[in-house]
């Protein structure tokens, strides 16, 4: 589903296009989400190694990459 408005009090990451850190990786994982959307737009596999730190408690059920600057990762909880 897409907010009408993708910036704004929907917090997705993309006003300030700022790297994850990892106390938000550790606070996903502590939350266990049963589902999770990682995007990244940059360089194709630029977030392979959070989304190896994610395999902890998540298994990726698709990965995909479009024009080789956006990936879209989605994982489900163990």
């Amino acid at each position: 589903v897409f907010p009408s408005q993708p910036w704004g009090r929907f917090k997705t990451g993309d006003e300030h296009i700022e790297p994850v850190d990892q106390a938000t990786i550790d606070r996903v994982i502590a939350r266990r989400y049963p589902r999770l959307w990682v995007v990244s737009y940059g360089s194709a596999g630029v977030i392979v190694p959070r989304v190896n730190e994610l395999r902890v408690a998540y298994r990726v059920v698709s990965d995909r990459e479009y024009q080789g600057i956006v990936e879209v990762v989605l994982l489900v909880a163990r």
